[in-house]
C-alpha cells in the first residue's frame, strides 16, 4: 500500500508517477467531457498528432498495471538504497546491508543497490561476494564507472589478502618445521 510519505512533493517517486501517468489521465478525462475542444488544446500542449485510442482489452490493462507496479517498485528500491547509504555513512553497515537487500527484493537488477551491496560486502571482508555483486551490476549497466572502479579496488584487496594469507601460512609452516627439527635432535 502506498504511504503518504512516499508521495511527498519532493520525492522522485512522485515525479516519476506524474511524468508517466499524467498525460494518459488527462487524455482520458478529455475524452469523457469535451473531446473536440480538449483534443486540440491537449495535443498542442503535449505535441501529439491526435488522441490515442484506449482499448478496454484486459491484457492491455494488465500491462499498464504491471508497468505501474514496476515504476513503483523501482522508486521504492531507490528509496531503500538511499536509506541504506545513509546508514552506511553513519557506520551501521549491517542495517545498510538490510536496506540494500530489500531494494534488490523490490527490483532485483537495481544497479545502485548491487553496487552499494558490493561495497558493503567488501568493507566486511567478503571480497568474492562483493566482486560477484559488482559483476552483476556491470551486467545490468556495462558502462557503470562506480561498479568498475569498486570492482577493481576490491579485486586488489582480495589479491593482497590472499598474498598475506600465503605468507602467513608459509611462516607458520616454517615455524612448525623448525620446531619439528629441534624436537628431533
Amino acid at each position: 500500500m502506498l504511504a503518504a510519505a512516499d508521495l511527498s512533493s519532493g520525492d522522485e517517486f512522485s515525479h516519476r508517477v506524474i511524468a508517466k501517468c499524467l498525460p494518459e489521465l488527462l487524455l482520458r478525462e478529455a475524452r469523457q467531457y469535451k473531446p473536440a475542444s480538449w483534443e486540440s488544446s491537449l495535443c498542442k500542449f503535449w505535441g501529439c498528432q491526435g488522441l490515442p485510442t484506449f482499448k478496454s482489452d484486459p491484457r492491455e490493462e494488465h500491462g499498464r498495471s504491471r508497468e505501474w507496479s514496476d515504476v513503483q517498485s523501482e522508486a521504492w528500491a531507490d528509496r531503500r538504497v538511499r536509506e541504506g547509504v545513509r546508514f552506511a555513512k553513519a557506520g551501521d553497515h549491517l542495517t545498510a546491508m538490510k536496506y540494500y537487500e530489500t531494494a534488490m527484493e523490490l527490483w532485483p537488477d537495481h544497479k545502485d543497490a548491487l553496487v552499494a551491496r558490493g561495497a558493503a560486502l567488501a568493507n566486511d571482508g567478503k571480497f568474492t561476494a562483493a566482486i560477484a555483486s559488482f559483476d552483476r551490476a556491470l551486467n545490468v549497466d556495462p558502462g557503470d564507472t562506480n561498479a568498475s572502479k569498486y570492482r577493481e579496488v576490491t579485486l586488489r584487496r582480495l589479491r593482497k589478502w590472499q598474498d598475506e594469507e600465503r605468507r602467513s601460512a608459509g611462516a607458520t609452516q616454517s615455524k612448525v618445521a623448525t620446531k619439528a627439527r629441534a624436537a628431533a635432535r
